[in-house]
């Protein structure tokens, strides 16, 4: 990301970086806060809520990644940047508030599954970039080579930002497909009858205590 940010806006490797970097920062409550909303809309709709938000998130976070991949203007380029990342957060948040309800019987295994599904999707997303940007390097040397070394090098740079640009929308709307199959999830209605029991038995609990 730190290298798409030079190519495409022209800033330092040290800033690029860094705002790279400050975007971990969200871990710290954007999940939380995915987690949260998945456990309010959770209330009111039971595990279909959690569905329901987890799609919304989803497809959020697609948009966002979609219009980012599209605008050259640093100011705008950063607000989508910081609103992909924390969608991408609150998603996580999300995914695991309806994990737990995929099957009581073995939440540690799909919760692993879960997890190592994450990773695959990152290393296969990495793997895109990569490739779209190193064809597109390689095109534009061959296309520059006589024009001499700065001509190539800004040729190169023009190319690999055009190149991973078109990767992250191409990613955007795997992702928003992605929130439009979550919906195809479904609980058992004994599942679904309990989850509502229990939040009605919390709901009337809360009442008595105040």
């Amino acid at each position: 990301m730190d290298d798409y940010l030079q190519n495409r806006f022209g800033l330092d490797r040290s800033t690029a970086g860094n705002l790279v970097l400050s975007f971990a920062l969200m871990n710290i409550f954007a999940r939380t806060l995915g987690g949260y909303f998945g456990d309010l809309f959770g209330k009111f709709r039971g595990l279909r809520g959690r569905v329901i938000f987890l799609a919304l998130i989803l497809a959020t976070e697609g948009l966002m990644l979609s219009i980012f991949s599209v605008t050259t203007s640093l100011v705008f380029g950063m607000i989508f940047l910081i609103a992909f990342s924390l969608t991408v957060q609150m998603a996580e948040g999300a995914t695991f508030s309806v994990v737990p309800f995929i099957n009581k019987k073995a939440i540690g295994s799909i919760s692993g599954i879960v997890g190592a599904g994450g990773n695959v999707g990152a290393f296969l997303a990495a793997m895109l970039l990569k490739s779209k940007s190193a064809v597109a390097e390689s095109a534009a040397i061959a296309a520059n080579s006589e024009l001499g070394e700065q001509a190539v090098k800004a040729a190169q740079t023009t190319a690999a930002a055009s190149a991973v640009s078109s990767g992250f929308f191409v990613i955007g709307g795997f992702i928003v497909s992605a929130a439009i199959l979550s919906l195809a999830i479904r609980f058992a209605t004994a599942e679904e009858n309990a989850v509502v029991e229990e939040t009605k038995a919390e709901l009337l609990l809360s009442g008595v205590d105040k």
